[in-house]
């Protein structure tokens, strides 16, 4: 291993380094990308971030000047960060801590999707893979896929034995309308007339999880740090 200093990591006054991942691409070979999350120094919170880009197979480095500020995605600190590059577009990549966010420019401008929303995935990303132009979000909730460049994602289901810390159960009365809360997972809902199965709907962590007896229109949960 030889350490490279060319041009990363730069000094960024008022932060500092925490958290880096790095990705590469087989349809740009000589190309190597170092996301950092930085963490502020008089704050003591992580909003901020860079994309390093080598084109001479890591030797040099340059900073990106990225014109999207996808710094809510970092709030968590240096515990998880997810990014990956499509293995056939360089110019496709994805980032996420909490929320996830895609770039079709080569890290330029960014789209967000706010996580565990209707189509976003859960938080928590820990790792993200793009094969082609599908993007893989994986995280604390489960595994999530999208199709479309990261705009909806689908929650997929394991092959194999999955388990889940339940928080939360409800039933409605006079309906199959079930609700549950689960620990490092969303509010999850099943109304097999709308989804096909369980959908993941918003906030995570929930202790409670309940179904209106009177209307089961209406469902109520606490997720973590809202009421």
């Amino acid at each position: 291993w030889t350490s490279i200093t060319n041009g990363y990591p730069a000094s960024i006054t008022g932060y500092t380094g925490e958290l880096a991942t790095m990705a590469v691409s087989p349809a740009a070979p000589q190309n190597v990308w170092v996301h950092l999350m930085c963490r502020q120094t008089s704050t003591n919170t992580a909003k901020t971030y860079d994309i390093y880009k080598s084109t001479d197979g890591g030797l040099s480095f340059s900073r990106l000047n990225i014109t999207t500020d996808i710094s809510d995605s970092y709030w968590q600190g240096g515990w998880n960060e997810g990014f990956g590059v499509s293995d056939t577009d360089p110019n496709l990549m994805a980032s996420g801590s909490y929320s996830t966010w895609v770039s079709r420019d080569g890290g330029m401008t960014w789209t967000g999707n706010g996580s565990m929303g209707k189509n976003g995935p859960h938080s928590d990303v820990h790792a993200i893979v793009i094969r082609n132009k599908t993007v893989w979000s994986i995280g604390d909730g489960g595994i999530y896929k999208s199709y479309d460049y990261g705009q909806n994602y689908i929650h997929t289901i394991d092959d194999g034995i999955q388990s889940h810390c339940l928080w939360g159960f409800d039933q409605a009365w006079k309906s199959d309308i079930m609700a549950l809360g689960m620990y490092h997972g969303p509010t999850v809902i099943r109304d097999d007339n709308i989804y096909d199965g369980w959908f993941p709907a918003h906030g995570a962590d929930a202790g409670v999880a309940f179904v209106n007896k009177g209307d089961d229109r209406y469902i109520y949960a606490s997720p973590w740090g809202l009421a």
